[in-house]
């Protein structure tokens, strides 16, 4: 079993350097999904939905803070948390995508790397409050970040 996880790691650790290598190319599909066709519903229009395939790279995004610190220096340099962050507010009803990067939150905020990263250049706290006077449907997941925020400051 011992050279059976060795290879498991060997090829886990593979596959995230190469994701590491990627990630200006994982940030462009963040940014720049391509075409997707017009939803309506009842009371709203979305011009640009969000799509599978970003929510699929924010979850990608959301794990990778998971695997191992070296990872940290692509995702600030790529600008992969802030476009994560910037696509929680911008769509205010995705509760997939929603659930997805808070899910993530409190395992950055145990990194003193993102953390400093979260509250200084992403100005975590600001947007928090400002969504929650102008972004009502967030509130239980501005909630979740909060306790994030308190429970990271508090061990």
């Amino acid at each position: 079993a011992g050279a059976m996880q060795d290879e498991c790691n060997v090829v886990l650790g593979r596959c995230v350097q190469l994701m590491v290598d990627h990630m200006g190319s994982l940030t462009n599909v963040l940014l720049n999904p391509g075409s997707l066709p017009v939803v309506e519903g009842p009371s709203y229009i979305l011009d640009q939905p969000f799509g599978a395939c970003r929510l699929i790279t924010v979850e990608l995004v959301a794990l990778l803070i998971e695997t191992q610190p070296g990872v940290y220096d692509a995702l600030m340099a790529h600008n992969a948390l802030k476009v994560c962050l910037d696509l929680f507010f911008q769509y205010d009803m995705n509760d997939m995508l929603h659930s997805s990067f808070s899910s993530a939150v409190p395992v950055a905020l145990g990194h003193t790397q993102l953390c400093k990263h979260f509250f200084e250049d992403l100005h975590i706290l600001d947007r928090i409050v400002e969504a929650n006077r102008n972004l009502p449907a967030l509130t239980g997941h501005l909630t979740l970040l909060s306790n994030a925020i308190v429970e990271a400051q508090s061990s």
